[in-house]
């Protein structure tokens, strides 16, 4: 299974083992195609109207993925052969986007975030300036708590310096209130390739910008966007339905031969989607338990960011070792899962990308 490092700063004791140094949190091919696929951006939403184009968009964004990683024999995530032959500008872009990739990853299994969804989609709501830097987050999100998490993520080539992470940290402060109240969490996600394998460093920015805009979004608005280009891919390829009768539920499925690939999605959160008036309260039955991390940073900070730090005792064990303790998630906490065939395989995976196929 592979194994990302990374290096949480900035967090207060309360948060416990999985914030108080580097750490290794391991995960599935799945997982991280199911956050290549989820994680959300402005210009998905645009191409996603259309239904030939959500199907490219999401064999591109996979294919990303399938091409420029590899499992290391340490299980690490290194780059392939493909990626290292990228000029600089392509070997940007695919940075980028991975870094988006994990981010989401991160989000979900560190924080517990259900749906991240890209800013831009609600530039509408902001002011033409966004706080002292003219900055905006890549990311907001909310967990199935609703609470509110502003993120901001670097993807680089090379090494993420100090200079970058302080970027990032200012963007996650351009922000003020989300839909009414103070983010739990601003977290700057920073990832790199810089010495081979995958890295990722996480911080927590101690402060927000009090002259910085607040954006007007309703909770369950965010989620229905979040959702939309998910059910029109899968209304847009050949799809069938999956019963469990132990569990009574039916999922809608469908395949993309071409990468060996199935996206699965609740059938309840289909008919959810379709009563725009319907309460976001009807997806908790069905969404999988997360850890209720936001909910355990708000009561250490209380409500309003002004309060941030005031009880900084240590968390127990058990409460916030999330990392240590969480191992391979099938179905994520927005309710998607994706089934890889044998194309993914570990051994396969080892591989280069141009030997996976002999």
């Amino acid at each position: 299974m592979p194994i990302l490092r990374y290096t949480p700063t900035g967090f207060g004791r309360y948060m416990g083992a999985a914030f108080s140094g580097a750490r290794l949190i391991s995960f599935s091919w799945e997982e991280l195609c199911r956050a290549a696929i989820t994680v959300g951006r402005r210009s998905w939403a645009d191409v996603l109207q259309f239904g030939t184009y959500s199907v490219l968009e999401t064999i591109w964004r996979l294919t990303i993925v399938w091409a420029n990683l590899k499992e290391e024999a340490n299980s690490r995530i290194g780059r392939s052969n493909a990626f290292l032959g990228l000029d600089p500008s392509e070997k940007g872009a695919v940075s980028y986007f991975l870094g988006l990739a994990i981010a989401k990853l991160l989000a979900e299994r560190l924080f517990g975030v259900a749906w991240l969804l890209h800013f831009d989609l609600y530039r509408q709501y902001l002011n033409p300036t966004l706080g002292p830097f003219g900055n905006k987050p890549d990311f907001v999100g909310l967990d199935a708590t609703r609470h509110w998490v502003v993120i901001e993520t670097k993807g680089r080539t090379n090494a993420a310096g100090q200079q970058l992470a302080n970027a990032a940290k200012r963007q996650t402060r351009s922000l003020r209130q989300v839909g009414g109240e103070f983010p739990t969490l601003r977290a700057a996600i920073v990832v790199d390739f810089a010495y081979g394998p995958l890295r990722a460093f996480v911080q927590d920015p101690e402060e927000f910008d009090p002259d910085a805009p607040d954006i007007t979004v309703e909770a369950r608005e965010l989620v229905r966007a979040y959702y939309r280009p998910l059910i029109r891919l899968i209304q847009n390829l050949p799809h069938d339905r999956r019963e469990d009768s132990a569990k009574g539920q039916s999922y809608l499925r469908a395949t993309l031969p071409v990468l060996d690939v199935t996206v699965e999605l609740n059938e309840k959160i289909f008919q959810w989607y379709e009563l725009p008036d319907a309460p976001l309260t009807e997806l908790e039955p069905i969404l999988p338990k997360s850890p209720e991390v936001l909910q355990h940073v708000a009561e250490h900070r209380g409500d309003s960011e002004k309060q941030a730090g005031v009880n900084d005792e240590p968390a127990k064990d058990e409460v916030l070792s999330v990392a240590d303790l969480r191992e391979e998630q099938p179905v994520g906490a927005d309710g998607v899962s994706v089934i890889l065939g044998k194309s993914w395989n570990k051994e396969i995976m080892f591989q280069e990308p141009e030997k996976r196929e002999q």
